[in-house]
C-alpha cells in the first residue's frame, strides 16, 4: 500500500505507477512517518478526488503541503479545453503541470459521489479494446474507492460549432459502442461532453460514473426499480444512449445554424442509419449468445433489415425520407421522455420545464403514430418496411398509452397543486430555472440549454392542429 498525500493508494499490477528516478511529482506528505511517495507522471492524466474528504480539510491539507492548491488558478479542463479552476454542476478537474519540464503533470477532479462504480468499470473494461479511456490506478479510504487516476485526453468535445463530428469518427465510435457492449458494459451517459475528439480525430469516450452492466441492469428492471420498459425493443445497447444524448443534440445545434448545415445534418444523420445496420447485425449476434428473448434479437433483425436498405444507391427518394423522418421522431420522442425524467424525479426536479417536456414528448409520439400508419399502407406490399413502421407503430402506441399519458395525467395535477399552493415568487424561480423565459442574446440567438436547440420544432408544434395541442 502507497500513500499519496493522506490518502492510501491502492494498485492492481498494470495499473501500478512505480517511482523512477525523474519527472515525479509529490502529492504531499504522511505526516506520522514524515515521508513523501512521488510518482512518475511524464504522462498527463486524470486525477479524481472525492470533495467529502473536504470537510476534514485532508485534500486540501495534502494540496497545500505539496504546493498544490485546488483553490489557485491552475489549469482546468472540463470539457477538453483548458480553463482556470472552476466548478461545474458535478465536478472540477484540474489540469497541474510539471513545474520544471513545462510538461502537463495530471488532471484532478472532484466529484460528489464515489467512485466505486466507476473504479470497478473502467478496471473490467478490456485492455484490447483500444481507444478506451485508460485508468492508471485508484485509491480507498474507509473502504470506498475515493479517487480515480486515468489518462488525459486533449481533446474537444462533439460540438457543431467546431464541426467536428463526420462520416469517419462516427463509424469508428459505433466501434467502440459495440465493443462495450460486447464488454456487458452499458455507458448511460454517452452526451456530447463526455465523448472527445483528441488532435489525430479520435473520439474517446470518458466519465463512467453513471454507468452499469448489463447484468446490473437486469438486476434494475427485475426488481422494479426502473420506471418504463418498453416491449420487445432492442436490448441494452450503447448506441441508443448515444443518439439521444449525443447525436441528436449535435444534429440539432448543426441544423439551427442555416439550410446549409440542414443539409449536413441530414447527410450525417443518414450515415448514421446505414451504420446502425451493421451494428444491428452484429448486435443480434452478441444478443443471441447473452440473451434468452429471441423476440428482441427478431426486433434487432428488423431495424436492421430496413437500415440496409439506406445502402442502396438506387434507393427510392420517399423511402429514405420515410425511413429518417420516423427514426428522428423516435429518438426525440424517447430523448423528451428522458429530459421529463430529469425535470421530474431527480436534483433538477421542475414541475414546469417537465410539464413542457412532456407535452413535447406527447407531440414526437403522437407525430410517429401517425407517420408510421401512413408508412404502413404505402408500403403494405414491401414485406421489409412493413414491418419496420408495424414496430415504430407499436412502440409509439405503447410509449404514447403506457408513458406519456401517465405522466402528462400526474403532471398536470401537480401544476394544479402547486398553482393553488405555490407563491408568486416560487412560480417565478421555476420558470427562469426552467428556460420557459426564454430570451435571445446580443447576437440574437436563443439562451438556455436543450430546449433552445429544439426552436425549430418548438416553433413547427405551435403551428400545428389541434390533435398536437394538450
Amino acid at each position: 500500500m502507497m500513500i499519496i498525500g493522506l490518502i492510501p493508494f491502492e494498485y492492481k499490477p498494470q495499473y501500478c505507477l512505480k517511482p523512477q528516478n525523474k519527472s515525479y511529482i509529490t502529492f504531499g506528505h504522511r505526516k506520522e512517518i514524515r515521508d513523501s511517495y512521488e510518482f512518475n507522471l511524464t504522462k498527463p492524466v486524470f486525477f479524481f478526488i472525492n470533495p467529502a474528504l473536504k470537510k476534514k480539510n485532508e485534500i486540501y491539507k495534502s494540496f497545500l503541503e505539496s504546493g498544490l492548491n485546488p483553490e489557485k488558478c491552475y489549469e482546468i479542463s472540463s470539457n477538453s479545453k483548458v480553463y482556470k479552476a472552476g466548478k461545474g454542476t458535478s465536478s472540477i478537474i484540474i489540469k497541474v503541470k510539471h513545474s520544471a519540464a513545462g510538461i502537463e503533470k495530471g488532471v484532478v477532479k472532484q466529484i460528489s459521489k464515489d467512485f466505486d462504480n466507476e473504479a470497478k468499470i473502467l478496471s473490467s473494461i478490456p485492455a484490447s479494446f483500444k481507444n478506451r479511456l485508460k485508468l492508471i490506478g485508484y485509491s480507498t479510504l474507509n473502504g470506498s474507492v475515493n479517487s480515480i487516476a486515468t489518462e488525459f485526453i486533449d481533446g474537444q468535445k462533439l460540438d457543431a460549432n467546431s464541426k467536428n463530428l463526420d462520416k469517419k469518427i462516427l463509424s469508428q465510435l459505433y466501434k467502440d459502442l459495440l465493443f462495450l457492449d460486447e464488454a456487458g458494459i452499458l455507458h448511460r451517459d454517452l452526451t456530447t461532453y463526455n465523448i472527445l475528439v483528441d488532435k489525430n480525430n479520435i473520439a474517446k469516450i470518458v466519465d463512467y460514473g453513471a454507468s452499469k452492466t448489463f447484468a446490473e441492469m437486469d438486476n434494475l428492471s427485475n426488481s422494479g426499480k426502473i420506471k418504463y420498459k418498453q416491449p420487445d425493443f432492442i436490448s441494452y445497447s450503447n448506441i441508443q444512449n448515444f443518439e439521444e444524448n449525443a447525436l441528436l443534440v449535435y444534429l440539432k445545434q448543426l441544423e439551427n445554424k442555416d439550410s446549409l448545415n440542414l443539409q449536413e445534418a441530414d447527410k450525417l444523420f443518414e450515415e448514421h442509419i446505414k451504420l446502425k445496420a451493421d451494428y444491428y447485425n452484429k448486435h443480434s449476434m452478441i444478443l443471441s449468445i447473452n440473451q434468452e428473448n429471441k423476440e428482441k434479437i427478431t426486433n434487432d433483425i428488423i431495424f436492421r433489415d430496413a437500415y440496409e436498405l439506406m445502402k442502396t444507391k438506387a434507393l427510392n427518394k420517399q423511402i429514405k425520407t420515410d425511413l429518417m423522418n420516423s427514426e428522428k421522431l423516435r429518438i426525440k420522442m424517447n430523448h423528451a421522455q428522458k429530459r421529463v425524467r430529469l425535470y421530474n424525479d431527480n436534483t433538477l426536479k421542475n414541475p414546469v420545464t417537465g410539464l413542457y417536456w412532456n407535452m413535447l414528448e406527447g407531440a414526437y409520439t403522437k407525430g410517429l403514430i401517425k407517420t408510421s400508419k401512413e408508412c404502413m399502407e404505402r408500403y403494405k406490399d414491401n414485406k421489409i418496411l412493413y414491418k419496420y413502421f408495424d414496430l415504430q407503430n407499436k412502440l409509439a402506441k405503447f410509449h404514447y398509452n403506457e408513458i406519456f399519458i401517465p405522466e402528462y395525467t400526474r403532471h398536470t395535477t401537480e401544476m394544479k397543486d402547486f398553482l393553488m399552493k405555490g407563491s408568486t415568487k416560487n412560480l417565478d424561480t421555476i420558470l427562469k430555472e426552467g428556460n420557459l423565459l426564454e430570451k435571445k442574446d446580443a447576437n440574437g440567438n436563443w439562451c438556455g440549454p436543450c430546449i433552445s436547440i429544439y426552436k425549430a420544432d418548438i416553433n413547427s408544434l405551435e403551428g400545428e392542429n389541434e390533435s398536437y395541442k394538450f
